[in-house]
């Protein structure tokens, strides 16, 4: 994979040499000298760069809400997503509006099982409860 490379306001860039689909290194170069990396900065793989962006900006919790959003639709697949009118979270609860009211007594008496398979597809507990309205 060639390297990437992203120029910074301040007459920098960023590069991030042959990587690989796993793992890639962050490095701040000066445009002065772009083969020397300035003094006080260190290598650093891009998913530990993006983590701490994540936290320091406060938008973890959000991005898990739409990562779940777009989870349960795809675990739910086209039959239920055509019967859904429309789904949110509040207060890490996933709210489904569902069109129908067979189908929405279907759902809740298997509410527990899609629960358990939403927060395994996400890889953390996310969502605590999931309602059909």
């Amino acid at each position: 994979m060639p390297a990437l490379q992203h120029e910074h306001e301040h007459g920098h860039f960023i590069s991030c040499g042959k990587a690989s689909r796993k793992r890639c290194q962050v490095a701040i170069f000066s445009m002065e000298n772009p083969t020397a990396m300035r003094p006080g900065f260190q290598t650093r793989s891009v998913g530990n760069v993006l983590k701490k962006l994540i936290a320091d900006m406060g938008i973890g919790a959000k991005l898990d809400e739409v990562r779940a959003l777009e989870t349960w639709s795809d675990l739910a697949g086209d039959r239920i997503n055509r019967q859904t009118d429309k789904t949110w979270i509040k207060d890490s609860k996933l709210y489904v509006r569902v069109s129908s009211s067979v189908w929405r007594h279907e759902l809740h008496l298997q509410r527990s099982q899609w629960l358990e398979r939403l927060n395994e597809a996400l890889g953390k507990s996310v969502v605590s409860e999931i309602i059909f309205r």
